[in-house]
């Protein structure tokens, strides 16, 4: 009911929550139920006034669920809702409800709106709608086709307007036959004024559960009577306040308001349906089966070994991977476990029911478990929702021992994000509902240990063994499981950057070898070394100390959503976890000795606890700490004694030692080869042409099995079809070809929501029988249609090395082709290569009519995988053909858009209302502008995504209320052009941020070039952009600037730019005020330019009162857990740019040691390229421009006048003009004895650029000093 449009979406995703089905003689409330006089004259009252913090309110709202004794049934549902803001209008523009086939379906029977002055509005559901494949769940690897989505649009809504709707769900068979439950919530996002939640229930199947939980007082009244031989039950809600999410909450409907109804008396009912269910399929085993288990158990006495070796079996060799084809109930139902068994794929019930079926055939007593992964369920009310299946086994004691082989990853049987869930054991006598243990945080430690030395010039080397336990192994050895070595490297080199700002990673090993050997604990082993670590050139200096256990470990994710001051909801923790790290770094005497070693008194509490110890002994440092979380879940009392607990934590981790002293990379590993690889072209003429594509290729490793045991073919039947013309396995000499039944279709994300345009379709080919060693053989082909003109891009080279690579061209001969072919890429110089041994081999034949060419590569070696790699084109092989040029693809272009822009009137007529009291030209462009941001919904694909006969005229797009980016600039231009501007159309692409990827896009055309378009006026010489902002962004600003641009009218690229203020930029001034027990007084005000004035405006326009409080508080716990709020969150955009001031107070901000005091500066350039790695075997591109300066003052309190360290005044250039970075410092001593003020400035202007690998360590060695701690460490001491 009222969680229709809020809450609804979560809920849907969970198991039978709209349990309904249509009863013959069921009445029909299609217009409604409500009285709408009386509910308008409510919704009159509702104002943005009356709701400060509501971007919505539910006005009302009549839930009427009338079921028979089958279960079967169906619910009515109409609602009112009043828009009060602009984030409010734009979340209730559409509406999604999700469905199950063969189980239920959706309907929305009537929708309207409602003007304020009770004009009513009607949307045309038909066209307004459509119902799409759910595509959510690819990414689980499962492709239901019965699982639905209905998302219906709701065309020019306003701020003040009430969406009316009406909604029928119908049930035509129920997952476990003749009951009937449901679960509703009463409390939303938006208050909810009045609502009525009704069930007619027929007398033989009485409700026999109820619960209300988590009451907001006074809101709920319940009756209950007999009417038509039915007992009705009827809850009315009544003035519910919002409620406001908190960060790492649990699931909203599961602690909010809520109502829980169910026919069930016990848990024991589903435990033995659904044991009745699976048996089955259980008991179809095979003696392929039963040999297994026995070869698997083989020479095994140790009955806990056995259900191990069955178990590790099961996981690993039976990849996830869903495809429905059970009949009774699809979605619960597990497949005949010897089907899961010979294609080694199933989901979470299938995996389980054969893990069950192989332990019993070990005569081990199995059962299948459903369990509810996430937050507990409500034990009150039965209910079939569960969202997981595992296994239990009866132990001789009568317990059971769960076990989750759905994780091909985990060294645990039950995984610890399994723990503190509820659970139900499919058994023939029924079991109750239990829940999972809890996995205390002993058992989920991560283990650090360094070892090393500092020699007399303070550089570092050292060794670092990590060991993983519990969901630490789980979670790291998934990870490393679907990585490539390079990657594991890479993360690892970030984590001791972040922890060490110099460090270099000399030597890298994850134990086990083999990641999936769950027999060894996972742990890492690292050798790093950093220069010149200690902060400080004189005689006193300190000493940063390595923290790698900060930086590793589930504990160290959870403690970053403690912002707000107190909560309503509980933390979720999920897991009891923590961290243990010890270190041992002998020192060189001449570094110096220690004046000052940190102190720390140890935390304890029932949540959590924390140590840190450091020893100076025999020329060494030691220290030992410890951090460990206790509990899954901290209620709203505990929270506020966590938080303080953190508050302590972090003062205690900026202490630091502070001393005197006297006056080769590995060869890329591959997870698949490419055998060979062919592609051949045969074009019919300009613009139609078949592709056939065949591909055979030998998988690796666990993660080439995981990336390539799918086929997914993006097409749309529009102007292209694909047909996939066979696919075979082979594994160990056994072919394996694909069936019907795992080739499913699935629709394009944006279908639904732009049903005016040909729907896009995913082909997905599962293929059967993946495993590691097999060797995977696929053909498809496509036929493409009314094509602009032919074109493609073939790299021939890829992230797995490639034993052949063709490409054949078939072609008329008199069509006339442009070819690039380059074989290093286009940014890479051709010096090395020899003409006579080519890297790309060209043969050209002609055939009567018809010219063959043919490109051919052998033995190309893997891309090494690094972070910031650039277009593939520009640094391997590259063959790019198009039959195109820009002047006739711009001209065809702009004759579509023009037709569909020209003779408009509604456009028209529109265009001359809104521009009424428009003073100058700029206020008629920001009014159109605003009028379709806000009134034409953004859905549907990118403008080289359909035929330009797809382009709508500017009147539909207006009053369908929604288009695609080439629609949308349609209608802007029609207006504009009414309005008496001079508009016109510019092509973008966003991505060709470099001249040398300009100059390339511009000599050989692609219509993949560009996706967007824009709509371009002349202001002098300055240029307005639209289509790509908003109604909050300044005019002249534009996300594309600095990509290219394709202004149709002169059918030319050329760069994209805008004028110098309006371009991004980040601005920053703060002043600290220290006193002498190092509290912090910090005010920091922010600038905003560019694109940055336009989402922060956003951002802050659309708050609500009590978000903006919640943002600020999260703002403010992001400075120190310490820090209070000194002064309100002051923000204004009335002018440009757009700023935000605040202060704080933060005790012990900085660190007072005797006679010293030293901090951090809040901001620094550290990490401002955020590099991971020390080598780059690839050019290195930076695609962004980056402008920000931080201009510190800091005011050190009375008597601290010596300043020991500070930050250096320094200067760098970036190679290759990628702009310039500098530090300037200044000092200001007063000789009145007052303050002594320190300046710091850190100002950045990089624009894109690429870099040779060559001159890489120049770009790690300015990361490398921008970062060092001696960069934004202060040290003072008292005069002396």
């Amino acid at each position: 009911m009222v969680v229709r449009r809020n809450a609804l979406l979560v809920l849907l995703a969970a198991a039978s929550l709209w349990h309904l089905g249509a009863p013959a003689g069921a009445q029909d409330y299609s217009g409604g139920i409500l009285d709408r006089r009386q509910v308008l004259d409510a919704a009159a009252r509702v104002t943005p006034a009356a709701y400060p913090n509501a971007d919505s309110v539910e006005v009302d709202d009549f839930t009427r669920c009338r079921f028979e004794p089958d279960g079967t049934g169906i619910t009515w549902s109409e609602s009112y809702t009043k828009v009060l803001t602009e984030k409010g209008r734009r979340e209730e523009q559409s509406a999604s409800f999700g469905f199950t086939l063969p189980y239920n379906r959706t309907t929305v029977t009537l929708l309207e709106v409602i003007r304020p002055d009770g004009t009513i509005v009607p949307i045309d559901v038909k066209s307004q709608s459509k119902v799409m494949i759910d595509r959510s769940q690819m990414s689980a690897n499962i492709y239901d086709p019965n699982s639905k989505v209905l998302q219906v649009g709701v065309p020019g809504l306003q701020v003040g307007d009430v969406i009316h709707s009406v909604v029928c769900d119908e049930t035509m068979k129920r997952q476990m036959p003749g009951t009937w439950d449901d679960y509703q919530v009463f409390e939303s996002t938006s208050p909810i004024l009045h609502a009525v939640y009704e069930v007619h229930a027929p007398k033989e199947k009485p409700l026999v559960r109820i619960a209300l939980r988590d009451q907001v007082e006074g809101t709920v009244a319940h009756s209950e009577q007999e009417r038509d031989g039915r007992i009705v039950y009827r809850w009315e809600v009544s003035n519910v306040p919002r409620y406001f999410a908190e960060p790492g909450m649990p699931p909203a409907y599961t602690v909010v308001q809520r109502l829980l109804v169910s026919t069930l008396p016990d848990w024991k009912a589903i435990s033995t349906w659904y044991w009745k269910l699976s048996r089955p399929h259980l008991d179809a085993t095979t003696p392929a089966m039963k040999e297994m288990v026995d070869k698997l158990t083989a020479g095994v006495t140790d009955r806990q070994k056995k259900i191990e070796a069955i178990f590790y079996w099961v996981s690993k060799q039976v990849r996830y991977m869903g495809i429905t084809v059970e009949g009774e109930a699809p979605g619960w139902e597990p497949h005949d476990v010897s089907l899961t068994f010979d294609n080694r794929h199933g989901v979470c019930r299938d995996k389980a029911a054969l893990l069950a079926a192989m332990l019993r055939l070990a005569d081990i007593e199995a059962y299948p478990v459903l369990i509810n992964a996430g937050p507990k369920k409500d034990v009150e009310v039965p209910a079939v929702a569960f969202n997981h299946a595992i296994v239990a086994v009866r132990d001789s004691d009568g317990s059971y021992q769960l076990m989750d082989c759905t994780d091909e990853t985990t060294k645990d049987l039950l995984p610890t994000y399994l723990c503190n869930c509820s659970y139900l054991v499919a058994h023939p006598d029924g079991q109750t509902l239990q829940t999972s243990p809890i996995v205390p945080a002993e058992r989920n430690l991560v283990h650090v240990d360094i070892t090393g030395e500092i020699d007399a010039q303070g550089n570092l080397a050292a060794e670092t063994h990590i060991r993983f336990d519990g969901i630490n192994d789980n979670a790291y050895r998934d990870l490393f499981a679907r990585s490539k070595p390079e990657e594991r490297r890479r993360f690892f080199e970030g984590v001791l950057k972040s922890s060490v700002a110099a460090a270099s990673l000399t030597d890298f090993e994850v134990r086990p070898a083999d990641v999936q050997d769950a027999s060894q604990s996972l742990s890492v082993h690292l050798r790093f070394t950093a220069k010149d670590i200690l902060i400080g050139e004189g005689d006193i200096r300190m000493m940063p100390v390595p923290q790698v256990g900060s930086r590793v470990g589930i504990a160290n994710f959870i403690i970053g959503q403690t912002g707000l001051k107190e909560r309503r909801f509980p933390l979720q923790t999920d897991y009891a976890c923590g961290v243990q790290e010890t270190m041992n770094l002998k020192i060189d005497p001449a570094v110096g000795s220690f004046l000052s070693l940190p102190q720390s008194s140890s935390i304890e509490d029932p949540t959590i606890s924390w140590s840190r110890k450091f020893v100076s002994e025999g020329g060494s440092l030691q220290t030992q700490s410890e951090f460990r979380i206790k509990v899954v879940e901290l209620d709203p009392k505990q929270y506020l004694s966590f938080k303080e607990s953190l508050k302590q934590i972090e003062y205690n981790s900026r202490k630091r030692p502070v001393l005197a002293r006297k006056s080769a990379e590995p060869a890329s590993e591959a997870d698949v080869v490419v055998l060979d690889s062919q592609v051949e072209y045969d074009l019919a003429d300009l613009h139609t042409w078949t592709e056939r594509i065949r591909v055979r290729k030998q998988v690796l490793t666990y993660k080439g099995k995981k990336d390539n045991a799918e086929l997914k073919l993006d097409y749309n039947p529009v102007w292209e079809d694909v047909k996939l013309i066979r696919a075979t396995v082979t594994t160990n000499g056994q072919i394996k070809e694909i069936s019907d039944k795992e080739i499913n279709l699935m629709d394009a994300g944006w279908t639904a929501s732009a049903p005016r345009y040909p729907g896009a379709k995913t082909l997905v080919a599962s293929l059967p029988a993946v495993e590691i060693g097999s060797v995977i053989e696929y053909e498809y082909q496509r036929w493409k249609k009314d094509r602009p003109f032919f074109s493609t891009t073939c790299v021939f080279r890829g992230m797995n090395p490639i034993d052949r690579q063709t490409v054949k061209l078939t072609a008329p001969a008199s069509l006339s082709l442009q070819f690039l072919k380059d074989d290093n890429g286009i940014a890479v110089p051709d010096e090395e290569l020899s003409p006579e041994r080519p890297v790309i081999v060209q043969t050209q034949e002609r055939r009567g009519d018809k010219a063959v060419w043919q490109w051919q590569v052998l033995d190309q070696r893997a891309i090494r995988p690094e972070d910031n790699l650039p277009p593939s084109v520009t640094f391997n092989p590259v063959l790019r053909i198009t039959a195109g040029n820009w002047e006739t693809y711009a001209g065809q272009v702009l004759d579509a858009l023009q037709k569909a822009a020209d003779g408009q009137t509604t456009a028209q007529e529109r265009a001359s209302r809104i521009i009424q009291n428009a003073r100058t030209p700029a206020d008629r462009i920001t009014a159109i502008r605003d009028f379709v941001v806000t009134n034409v919904r953004g859905a549907g694909p990118g403008c080289d995504d359909l035929p330009l006969s797809a382009v709508t005229p500017a009147d539909r797009t207006l009053s369908d209320g929604y288009g695609n980016t080439t629609d949308r600039a349609v209608l802007l231009y029609a207006m504009l052009k009414a309005a008496g501007l001079s508009p016109e159309f510019v092509l973008a692409n966003y991505g060709a941020s470099i001249d040398l990827l300009r100059r390339f896009e511009t000599q050989y055309p692609t219509v993949g070039t560009f996706g967007s378009v824009l709509v371009r006026l002349r202001d002098g010489d300055s240029n307005f952009y639209l289509n790509d902002t908003d109604q909050y962004d300044m005019l002249g600003t534009t996300p594309a600037e600095g990509g290219l641009g394709l202004p149709l009218a002169q059918g030319r690229p050329e760069s994209i730019t805008v004028a110098q203020d309006k371009k991004d930029r980040l601005d920053y001034e703060l002043r600290l005020i220290l006193n002498e027990q190092g509290d912090a007084r910090i005010t920091i005000t922010r600038k905003n330019y560019g694109d940055w004035f336009g989402s922060r405006r956003k951002l802050f326009t659309e708050m609500r009162p009590e978000d903006r409080n919640r943002f600020y508080l999260e703002m403010i716990g992001g400075i120190s857990q310490a820090a209070v709020a000194d002064s309100d969150l002051v923000t204004s955009f009335d002018s440009y740019p757009g700023t935000e001031t605040f202060s704080v107070r933060a005790e012990k901000y900085a660190v007072r040691d005797g006679d010293f005091l030293y901090f951090e500066l809040p901001q620094s350039l550290k990490n401002m390229l955020s590099l991971r790695s020390d080598v780059h075997e690839n050019p290195f591109y930076f695609d962004v421009d980056l402008h920000l300066r931080y201009a510190i003052v800091v005011e050190l309190p009375a008597g601290f006048s010596r300043v020991v360290l500070a930050p250096e005044q320094r200067d760098w250039l970036l190679p290759a003009g990628g702009g310039d970075a500098h530090v300037s410092v200044s000092q200001e001593r007063p000789g009145d004895g007052g303050p002594t003020r320190l300046a710091v400035t850190y100002e950045v202007e990089l624009n894109p650029f690429m870099l040779e690998s060559e001159d890489y360590p120049q770009l790690v060695e300015m990361e490398r000093q921008l970062t060092h701690a001696r960069g934004r460490t202060i040290l003072a001491t008292c005069a002396k």
